[in-house]
This record gives structure tokens, C-alpha cells and sequence, in this order.
């Protein structure tokens, strides 16, 4: 019984590609182009999707690891940003995305002289029944993340 339970939850499982692309505009300017794919078998409820920049200086270029924060309390102490931003909601008018359903936006941001961005976006999503009946197989939250550093 376990192994069909299982099989079942993995096959309604939500799965999810994300990607942070750039192109430089000019020497402060970066538009960023996010992307979130639903590439799961079923339809995917969007509960949210955040997107954080933060800025540090480029001489601490070489400590920074792969991790974006997304609350104040998960900054890694060798990792202080030069100022804490809350993370914005993004895409806010998409509830669900259907398989191979694709969400794309476009934003500018500006990178002051002498500092590079550290940007991630997260992708939180609400279970269904049949996921919900079958979550206790699962150890960790259903959530995605990618990550980019943007230097100029």
C-alpha cells in the first residue's frame, strides 16, 4: 500500500522551473526577465512567489555563497547585507499554472557603482487533496528557489 501511495503522490506532484535571466541597459540599469514553469503533471496553486535583491559591496564579493535570505533572520552572519529589503510578491495575479503553463516577467532595477545584486526568487505552492492526502511522504516544504549574482 505504501509503495502505490507513493507512486501516486510523485506522479501528482507539483514540479516547478524557475529562472532569473538579465540584459544590461546601461551602466546602472538591469532588466531582469523571471520565469516560472509549471512542469508537473497536474495544475499547480500558486500560495506565492517572492523576489529579493539585496546589495553588497564588491569587496565581499568572494565570502558570498549561493544563499538569497528571505527573512531577517536567516542572514548568515559573514553575509550582511549592506541594508535588509523585505522580499516583494511577485506575479500576484496568477493563482495556478496548468502543466507547461509559463509566467514571464520583466523588471528594471538599478546596481549603484561599486556593488553588485544578489537576487533570488521563491516559489511557494498550495498542496491539492490528493497532495495533502499523501504529504506525510514529503520532509520538506513544497518550494523552490533559484539564485543570481549580478555584477557590473
Amino acid at each position: 500500500m505504501h509503495i502505490i501511495s507513493i507512486f501516486v503522490y510523485l506522479y501528482f506532484a507539483p514540479v516547478v522551473k524557475l529562472s532569473i535571466s538579465h540584459s544590461f541597459i546601461n551602466n546602472e540599469l538591469v532588466k531582469l526577465i523571471l520565469q516560472v514553469e509549471n512542469m508537473g503533471r497536474i495544475r499547480m496553486t500558486k500560495e506565492r512567489i517572492q523576489l529579493q535583491i539585496l546589495y553588497y559591496q564588491k569587496e565581499n564579493i568572494s565570502s558570498l555563497s549561493e544563499w538569497v535570505p528571505f527573512s531577517l533572520d536567516t542572514i548568515k552572519a559573514t553575509e550582511e547585507p549592506i541594508e535588509w529589503v523585505v522580499p516583494i510578491d511577485i506575479f500576484t495575479t496568477t493563482s495556478f499554472l496548468y502543466p507547461k503553463d509559463q509566467i514571464n516577467v520583466e523588471r528594471l532595477i538599478s546596481i549603484p557603482r561599486g556593488q553588485f545584486a544578489h537576487i533570488g526568487m521563491q516559489v511557494k505552492v498550495k498542496l491539492g487533496l490528493i497532495g495533502n492526502l499523501f504529504a506525510f511522504f514529503r520532509k520538506q516544504p513544497l518550494r523552490w528557489t533559484t539564485t543570481r549574482i549580478l555584477i557590473k
